[in-house]
């Protein structure tokens, strides 16, 4: 990777452009609404805010988060020494699960600059149209749009788990229904995805979003792990694959 780039998509260039955000250091530099506590671990630094910028023809307004990140690295195989920023990784973890055909964050831009400290932005649309699972699961909906979800949410970690990968922090919050296309699942906060080194790291990731998801039946957790099994690199019998969650939840406790 580059040890200095910015990168801005043409989708939103002229917008960003109109704004004077169109360089590292004015996004680095911008006022933004911080909305989460930042992340001093690493021996850096790392925040998450959100923006609007509104077009002047069409009046529409559009959000943005923008994370910043500054000495906020991880190792790599091509980086074992100093490392890339995290926000690189999860850059790099989107371009990855587009190509495998999993949905995550619309990029609006990136970019490094190393020139004294290690600094990082990634810019990502703001997923207008969609709600959080937790929210989907509480709102009034037909058992068969609650299932037919369930089965594209199950199909689609399934992919996610045969491409070798593990979201690492599957969470409701970071998992996005559509409101008006029921196909459509997005997966958010993909800094901590990474390989999964065995089978057994399947199973453990689905146990974390069942340990974590109390809005869920017994009857929804089988027609995940249904659709799971579909996709899944492991030919798994449904008996086999629900013990293993199972046990993995109580290990946890």
């Amino acid at each position: 990777m580059e040890r200095q780039f910015f990168h801005l998509d043409d989708s939103c260039a002229e917008l960003f452009r109109a704004n004077g955000l169109d360089s590292f250091e004015a996004l680095w530099n911008a006022e933004v609404k911080i909305v989460d506590d930042p992340n001093v671990g690493r021996g850096g630094h790392s925040d998450v805010g959100i923006f609007s910028l509104t077009d002047s023809e069409t009046q529409v307004e559009k959000q943005f988060y923008l994370k910043r990140q500054e000495n906020h690295n991880c190792r790599t195989l091509k980086s074992p020494l100093q490392g890339i920023p995290l926000a690189m990784r999860e850059l790099l973890n989107i371009r990855q699960l587009e190509e495998g055909g999993i949905l995550t964050m619309d990029v609006a831009c990136y970019g490094r600059d190393k020139k004294n400290t290690d600094r990082a932005i990634l810019v990502t649309c703001a997923l207008d149209g969609y709600q959080p699972m937790s929210p989907w699961l509480e709102q009034t909906v037909s058992p068969v749009e609650r299932k037919h979800g369930l089965q594209v949410l199950g199909r689609l970690v399934g992919r996610l788990h045969a491409m070798g990968l593990r979201h690492g922090c599957l969470y409701t919050k970071h998992i996005y229904f559509s409101c008006s296309e029921p196909d459509d699942i997005r997966l958010i906060d993909l800094e901590k995805c990474r390989r999964i080194i065995s089978k057994e790291r399947g199973p453990k990731e689905l146990a974390t979003l069942f340990r974590n998801t109390g809005e869920l039946t017994p009857e929804d957790r089988q027609q995940f792990l249904e659709a799971y099994i579909e996709t899944s690199p492991v030919r798994w019998s449904l008996l086999t694959l629900e013990k293993k969650v199972a046990d993995k939840i109580m290990a946890k406790g």
